[in-house]
This record gives structure tokens, sequence and C-alpha cells, in this order.
């Protein structure tokens, strides 16, 4: 399968405002629970680079169901997680192609968001950011629009457009002669894999419940497991460590060192309660 780029850029102060606005204008959801389904891609090859993709809905993703959009009242995110240049953008509805499973579980993916602020002038000038997931691998379910085959790949990138090369270091000429730098671009197709050979990378989702605040701490109960490892993704109320969602609330003992922020790739060390999926922490420490 050809990679693609499409055009794409960092989220303005003014799109991340919008963005905002519209979240807030969504319907009040005081008195029932959302969720949020977080995504932790493979590592891209030869790095320790990934992606995460954050999709909060308003209710729990139809079992069985094929998913053309996102659901009326979803948001989220798209974060590379790539050192300097790590980025940020919103889920697009037309860029949401998800098939579930017979448990309401996200199978078989193909989702993409891509904008732009390149100028309509020939050669074009201005900076594109574009991310796109897709794992189709799943006999269960059927392949999502937008894709033709089985595959299982993540992918970012970064790319200038230029008038001209005159004095831009790094500088190519496309075939339609059009000037750019490719700044960033990383895949998680590992070497030797790809098309033909059936070799993939697959990462993995989990599903958070997001309950609504109460004034009063009730104590879960249940089976108490340990563990350490590195911090995957995070979201409100929530990290994912070694491949489970670690849930917390008021009643765990929260510890954040010398950290001022819980961040990707930090060390977390837990108790909670159950021992795979999704756990509720009674204590998290993170190093």
């Amino acid at each position: 399968m050809e990679q693609r780029h499409s055009r794409a850029y960092r989220p303005s102060a003014l799109r991340i405002a919008v963005l905002a606005a519209s979240i807030a204008a969504l319907p009040a959801m005081a008195s029932a629970a959302t969720y949020t389904y977080v995504y932790t891609g493979p590592k891209f090859a030869n790095t320790t680079d990934n992606l995460s993709i954050y999709v909060t809905t308003p209710s729990a993703l139809a079992p069985s169901t094929v998913y053309t959009t996102l659901p009326n009242g979803a948001y989220g995110t798209f974060d590379i997680h790539a050192g300097a240049n790590s980025f940020s953008m919103p889920l697009q509805p037309n860029g949401f192609f998800v098939n579930t499973d017979a448990k309401g579980n996200i199978a078989s993916w193909y989702i993409v968001s891509d904008v732009n602020t390149l100028t309509s002038a020939t050669p074009m000038s201005g900076r594109d950011y574009q991310v796109y997931s897709m794992d189709t691998l799943s006999p269960a379910v059927p392949i999502p629009g937008g894709v033709t085959g089985r595959y299982s790949y993540d992918q970012g990138s970064i790319v200038d457009f230029f008038a001209s090369c005159a004095g831009i270091a790094g500088c190519t000429l496309a075939g339609s002669r059009q000037p750019y730098v490719y700044l960033f671009g990383e895949n998680s197709i590992p070497a030797g894999g790809g098309v033909g050979t059936g070799i993939w990378q697959q990462g993995f989702w989990t599903k958070v419940v997001n309950n609504p605040g109460t004034a009063t701490c009730e104590k879960e109960t249940g089976d108490i497991t340990s563990a350490q490892g590195k911090i995957t993704a995070k979201g409100p109320g929530y990290v994912v460590i070694n491949r489970v969602t670690i849930t917390y609330n008021a009643c765990t003992n929260y510890a954040l060192n010398n950290a001022s922020k819980v961040r990707v790739g930090m060390k977390a060390t837990y108790k909670a309660i159950g021992n795979k999926g999704t756990v509720m922490a009674t204590d998290l420490s993170i190093n």
C-alpha cells in the first residue's frame, strides 16, 4: 500500500479556542457517564515515538456497528509523541471510519486528520501536518471505508512548502516542481514488513468510563493488584500503564512527587482494584 501524505497543520490558538468552545457547547452530561476510547499506537519504525488517539463519546459505541463519521456529540484528538516534533490535532468528523465487534470494542478502523495553511498560489507555500491510523486486520468485522485491504500502521508527518527553494536548506522539488522540505515523517511499518509480507505492528484500544463527579468518596472493593511501568497514554482521570487503563478518583492516594504534571513516558507505580483491562487505583505514584 502506498503511503500517502495529506495536508494538515498544527492547530493554531484560534483553532484550539474554537474546539474548546465546541466542546463547551455540547449537551450537558452531568447526570450520565461519558466514555473515552484511548488508542496507544506501536512504536514508529527505528524510534521510540508513537501516536495516541482520544475519542470521547456521550454514550458507549454500539456493538457490531459501522461508523462512517464521529458519533453525535463526540470529540477527540490525535497526539504525536515525537520529542521536539510532538503535536496534537483535533479529530475530524469526516475522517472517522470505525467498526465495532459484538461487544462494542473498536476492532477495525481508519482515522485521519488533515487540515492545512497552504496558499492557493502555484507553487503553494505553508505548512502541512497530517496523521492517520488504520488497522483492518480483524476478520470479525468489515474493512472500514477508505481502505481496500488488510493493513495495520500509523503515520504522521510535517511538511513545509515554499514558492522557491532559493536559500532554503534541504529543499527538494516534487514531481510537480513544487518546492518542499520534509521536516518530520514516521510510520510504524517494521523493517521487512508491510504489504505482501503480512508483518505489521498493532496498537490497542482501552475504554474509560467517565463517571459523573460525586460529593462523597466511595471506596471500591475487590482484589488488589500492584505493578509499575511507563505511562503510554493519559487523559482526565486515567493513565495507561503496561496496556492497563488505571483510573483514579477522590479516593486514590495520588502523588506527583517531583513532577509538575503527568506526561506520557513518565514512570508510575500503582495498586488497584482488579487485574486486567481497566482498574481503579487505590494508590498511584508518578515518578
